[in-house]
């Protein structure tokens, strides 16, 4: 893994919730969300000068616009560590998404790392499940299953220019979130708004996104999913110095047992991968 990309890409996204959730006290979900992906989306149009319109991109603009707003909406409930610790399943149910899509088979190994990890999960979020916390959770843990979805599916897509296809599905992904944003709709613009904003879209949409991307250009999915366990450890120590208020005994046991579950689902040796790297190479000519 290169830590040109991962140590940016962490640091963006432990303060990603922080301001995503702060947006959400003066903005409606779609129409927070819709905006993000609008001012990245001509962002980055401006830097590629193509938009590609074609079935691949717009199956990963439904699954990135799916998932961003589930997370957004998941985010109005929860706490941003919470929703950090949930979203970051995602490298779990990956297990299952590569799997579908890319014909990457489950082993043992990493099976049984899932089951231990979901039962870190359950853990973690039995302090959850009442009212609109336990709403909350089950929205934002839907999200990592569309985050999975769509990571699996820029990894397929490596070949096309990465600027061009993250432009491209956050204007798609604009137009969706936007049509929809009169439900529910709210907006009180003031400094703080548009700070939170300007994160969003620079920082947590364009340098995110393409940060995201190129890691997955460049390794397997179970390398770089391995790599961001940091971010929501150090989301939940960002909001314990906040609040002053450390993290609950149940949270902190669930998370430990969610990460080591993702750790042996992703602890692939060596001679392992490169049978399965031969197989999956072997079954990619057949086709």
């Amino acid at each position: 893994m290169k830590f040109r990309y991962l140590i940016p890409y962490i640091v963006i996204a432990v303060f990603l919730y922080q301001f995503a959730k702060d947006s959400l006290s003066y903005s409606s979900p779609f129409f927070v969300m819709g905006t993000r992906y609008l001012i990245a989306g001509l962002f980055l149009l401006l830097i590629s000068r193509r938009f590609l319109f074609n079935r691949d991109t717009i199956i990963l603009s439904l699954l990135t616009t799916s998932s961003t707003v589930l997370w957004a909406y998941g985010l109005v409930y929860v706490s941003p560590a919470d929703s950090a610790v949930l979203s970051y399943t995602m490298p779990l149910i990956s297990i299952f998404s590569s799997w579908a899509l890319l014909n990457e088979k489950a082993t043992l190994k990493e099976v049984v790392g899932a089951v231990i990890g979901f039962s870190g999960v359950v853990i973690f979020s039995i302090r959850l499940l009442t009212g609109f916390l336990l709403l909350g959770s089950v929205l934002t843990l839907v999200n990592a299953i569309f985050w999975s979805l769509y990571s699996v599916y820029f990894r397929k897509m490596k070949e096309n220019d990465p600027v061009s296809v993250v432009g491209s599905q956050f204007l798609l992904g604009s137009l969706f979130m936007l049509i929809l944003s009169p439900i529910g709709f709210k907006l009180s613009f003031t400094g703080e708004f548009v700070i939170d904003l300007l994160y969003l879209s620079l920082l947590g949409g364009v340098a995110q996104f393409l940060l995201w991307d190129l890691m997955l250009r460049e390794e397997k999915m179970n390398i770089v999913t391995t790599s961001i366990f940091a971010v929501p450890a150090l989301t939940m120590l960002v909001q314990a110095l906040e609040t002053l208020t450390a993290p609950s005994v149940l949270a902190i046991v669930g998370v430990a047992i969610m990460f080591l579950g993702i750790y042996i689902s992703q602890s692939v040796n060596k001679p392992e991968a490169l049978m399965r790297s031969k197989t999956n190479s072997s079954t990619a000519q057949k086709e």
